[in-house]
């Protein structure tokens, strides 16, 4: 009976722990990748080891990598936007506030620099930043949010973008 149970305990404990190298799903929001081809994508992706790229019944892009290769691109994520938090990156940024998940911003600018510089383009690395980092922490798709109010120096909401799909 104990080599019984000292068998199932180590097959349960085997079984529990997956190496790093075996494959785990990864599911991207359907906005992010939208209608572009699969082959397209994968195209972009042919440097990564990813063993597959497929949309599922939701049409959402699922990449099938190694739990290693999350893992890091999880960091990676993570790094990014606090890179970005932490440096002076902007012409009229003068200072950006976040929930603790990375998923909600205020960003407050001065407008009329704001609006000269065209500084969206900055401002939607921080949130692809976001909304990749929630894909790599295994978040579900339908879940995945990220929303970034822009204030300006009176306090008065001057924009907001909302990235997630319609049902979020």
């Amino acid at each position: 009976m104990k080599k019984l149970f000292i068998s199932l305990f180590a097959f349960m404990f085997i079984a529990g722990c997956s190496p790093k190298t075996e494959g785990v799903d990864v599911v991207f929001p359907y906005f992010y990748f939208a209608d572009l081809p699969i082959a397209d994508i994968q195209e972009d992706f042919d440097h990564e080891p990813f063993e597959k790229i497929a949309r599922n019944e939701q049409r959402q892009v699922v990449f099938t990598m190694p739990e290693e290769r999350r893992e890091q691109l999880e960091q990676q994520t993570y790094d990014n936007m606090s890179a970005f938090l932490d440096q002076d990156v902007s012409m009229s940024f003068q200072k950006i506030e976040h929930n603790e998940d990375y998923t909600e911003f205020t960003l407050h600018v001065e407008e009329q620099k704001y609006m000269n510089y065209q500084e969206e383009n900055l401002l939607f690395v921080l949130l692809e930043d976001s909304v990749l980092h929630q894909v790599y922490s295994n978040k579900k798709p339908e879940t995945i949010r990220t929303v970034a109010t822009i204030v300006n120096e009176h306090g008065e909401e001057i924009q907001k973008i909302t990235l997630a799909d319609d049902n979020a």
